[in-house]
């Protein structure tokens, strides 16, 4: 079920829109759990609504402590924002001392997420 019809409503509260008036800047939130989601698809719906088509994809950068969360966040952002794309990051899996290499799925998962940031920023140019 989409739920890009919560983030009209829950821009009503007060706090939600204070932090929408940072749509057009880099900022830094300390969220609730049932409040990251919401906020980061309202503040990416607000900045590009603002630039338009014709300024390109929009992007966010979420960081999250563990990749547990990273798949929540990735999850709850497609309910949303179902049209939008979203990449993940994963975790290196190794140390910079250990003598492993990662696993070619994170290696791959990357470098995928690399060359479609790469391919945005052409697109922006």
């Amino acid at each position: 079920m989409a739920l890009e019809r919560l983030i009209t409503g829950l821009s009503r509260a007060r706090t939600l829109e204070s932090a929408l008036h940072e749509a057009q800047n880099d900022a830094d939130f300390s969220l609730v759990d049932g409040m990251r989601v919401p906020l980061l698809a309202a503040l990416l719906e607000k900045r590009a609504a603002a630039h338009g088509p014709a300024a390109g994809p929009q992007a966010l950068l979420a960081i999250t402590a563990t990749s547990r969360e990273s798949e929540g966040v990735r999850a709850a952002f497609r309910s949303y924002l179902p049209d939008a794309t979203v990449l993940g990051l994963p975790a290196w899996e190794t140390l910079p001392h250990e003598r492993l290499s990662p696993s070619a799925e994170t290696v791959g998962a990357r470098l995928k997420a690399l060359r479609t940031l790469d391919a945005w920023q052409d697109r922006k140019s």
